[in-house]
């Protein structure tokens, strides 16, 4: 219930189609109560999370975004495992939906130190955060060279990725997905580490105990890269050497009953996310962005 009341506190208060007008002592008062109403040690973090889009909100109304981030600073240093989550959820929807381009790049000194930290914590589920948080943010600049700047923190981005998938396959699934939406809006920030990409994202790919959603979203990384920027995929011998035999082997996972392969349908629109249709989509997309000479060579 009271996760409800506060998607439906900002839909009909804050958004900004709400009817209602909101004075400066209301936003104040408001924000005061949602603030102490915070329990990062009985409240599940569901609930927590929805608290947070409404502060996200009340603070952008009131134009002091600031000092939203300075309480959320506070906040990283809790012993509170949740409350680190939350602090680092709060930072990707603020870079997501409150944060402008030049706002962004203006904090990437503060933001970058402030991730750093997160990226290392002792908890997988804030490194997860982190990461989100970081594609958010990264996503959200417009600037390539400003963006460029964060290409350092990737290799870390990487490890979480794997120490997640270890951990809780879901977050690191989730991981992927993030990972993927900020190779396609800033592809150039993986140049330097175009080799740890192919080689992590191949090696999950090939692991048979993961979910076919999670392999194929290891994939998708990739292919996100190939798309907008090809020549790293190009000239990296991992092309050759890792994520070809990679997509050969996930393609040689076929059924042994044949009655069940005769009855399969074939997967012309590329929907499908087993291990064979995967490959034998990536494959195609690979030759399209890599060209015919680097596909002969690598095949």
């Amino acid at each position: 219930m009271a996760t409800l009341c506060c998607v439906l506190l900002k839909k009909y208060f804050l958004d900004l189609r709400a009817e209602a007008n909101l004075t400066a002592e209301d936003l104040e008062q408001l924000k005061n109560a949602v603030e102490g109403s915070l329990d990062f040690d009985n409240q599940p973090l569901v609930l927590l999370k929805r608290k947070g889009d409404v502060l996200s909100k009340i603070y952008s109304k009131l134009e002091k975004k600031d000092v939203f981030v300075q309480y959320l600073v506070s906040l990283c240093s809790s012993e509170s495992v949740k409350c680190r989550q939350f602090a680092m959820y709060v930072f990707e929807t603020l870079s997501e939906m409150h944060l402008s381009s030049d706002e962004l790049s203006g904090a990437k000194v503060q933001f970058m130190q402030i991730f750093e930290r997160a990226l290392q914590d002792g908890e997988v589920t804030v490194r997860v955060a982190a990461l989100k948080a970081v594609a958010a943010f990264v996503s959200g600049i417009d600037d390539s060279e400003v963006a460029l700047e964060f290409a350092p923190v990737l290799a870390l981005l990487l490890n979480v990725i794997v120490e997640a998938l270890h951990v809780d396959e879901e977050q690191g699934r989730q991981a992927l997905d993030s990972l993927g939406e900020l190779t396609s809006v800033h592809p150039e920030c993986w140049k330097t580490e175009t080799s740890k990409l192919l080689n992590i994202s191949a090696q999950i790919a090939q692991q048979k105990s993961f979910e076919d959603g999670t392999r194929a979203a290891a994939i998708e990384v990739v292919l996100s890269l190939s798309a907008n920027m090809p020549a790293p995929i190009r000239k990296a011998p991992e092309t050759k050497n890792i994520l070809f035999p990679a997509l050969t082997q996930m393609l040689m996972e076929v059924t042994s009953d044949e009655t069940e392969w005769l009855s399969e349908v074939p997967d012309d629109e590329n929907f499908k996310i087993d291990p064979v249709s995967t490959a034998s989509s990536s494959i195609s997309r690979l030759a399209e962005d890599l060209g015919e000479k680097t596909t002969l060579v690598c095949c």
